[in-house]
């Protein structure tokens, strides 16, 4: 079947012309940008054993030194909105080098935890997450003495 180059409309064998843009018809449309074969990318882990707080930390210093990132735990998730427990660091390969030096300068800060509504990193103490406006409920540490207690 013949196809017009500009509109990409395709036509019925016999037909030589496309009437709306006035271009003869070619045997077949060429590949478009977008169809062209991407260049298969090796990822490699550069960090395992981690817990989410450090994964996203992680994850934040390696984006922003222009490395992408892959977080994973033993399976690959897309509906996890923050990393699981056991996560890895997925790089890809050309690029671990540089992530492993990266890794090793960052110091994770030890009183975050995740917001359970967004993923978002906040400081342990707070009653609303910055990021989604969470209200996080209090501790309250008469219910934990009392646990302690009745143990």
């Amino acid at each position: 079947m013949p196809f017009c180059p500009v509109c990409k409309a395709e036509f019925v064998e016999g037909v030589a012309h496309c009437p709306d843009c006035d271009v003869d018809l070619v045997p077949a449309l060429p590949k478009d940008s977008a169809e062209k074969e991407t260049p298969d990318i090796e990822f490699v882990v550069v960090k395992e054993r981690i817990d989410p707080v450090e994964a996203v930390v992680i994850k934040d210093a390696l984006e922003k030194s222009d490395i992408p990132v892959v977080l994973a735990g033993d399976e690959l998730s897309t509906v996890q909105v923050y990393p699981a427990y056991d996560s890895k660091v997925w790089v890809p390969a050309s690029m671990a080098e540089r992530a492993k030096e990266i890794i090793a300068d960052i110091e994770i800060p030890s009183n975050m935890v995740l917001c359970d509504n967004c993923g978002a990193l906040v400081p342990e103490d707070s009653e609303v997450c910055p990021s989604c406006s969470a209200v996080f409920e209090p501790v309250a540490e008469e219910d934990d003495e009392k646990e302690e207690g009745e143990q």
